[in-house]
């Protein structure tokens, strides 16, 4: 369901961000709720969370003696994170549109049958353009040096 590793899942029980019941010979029974707890850990872990800052906001709740400390104690957190994932998709969003502009750009040469250098091809669209985007710049002609 997870498209993960047993071993992954074992690795979430271990740091014990689920916590599965077992047969009495030992077989893990997953909830919906491990489930879905092993999704949101498999996610943040995917997008560069660290596993002991998961772990800290996971495990906050639970170390707290009352609502009102666990979420003083939380909110902050989730907050930080919210404000990094938005720092993020920003990052993300410019890149793409980025990305997006190059493959357009190179995408001028689709049926050039030049060879591809500055040189052989002094009216080059993508030469010209090269400040419009930096993927096309990474992919172009990197002995440039200018």
């Amino acid at each position: 369901m997870l498209h993960t590793t047993t071993r992954t899942l074992t690795f979430y029980e271990d740091e014990g961000l689920i916590q599965p019941k077992r047969t009495p010979r030992g077989t893990r029974l997953y909830s919906q709720d491990d489930i879905k707890r092993a999704s949101i850990v498999q996610t943040l872990s995917q997008i560069g969370v660290g596993m002991q800052r998961i772990k800290q906001i996971a495990l906050a709740r639970q170390a707290c003696n009352s609502g009102k400390e666990s979420s003083h104690k939380i909110v902050p957190m989730l907050e930080t994170l919210e404000h990094e994932l938005a720092d993020r998709i920003a990052k993300l969003t410019q890149l793409r549109e980025d990305v997006r502009r190059g493959a357009e750009l190179i995408r001028t040469c689709w049926y050039c049958t030049r060879k591809p250098s500055r040189t052989t091809c002094p009216v080059c669209p993508v030469e010209a353009s090269l400040n419009d985007s930096l993927t096309a710049r990474l992919v172009w002609d990197p002995d440039r040096g200018d």
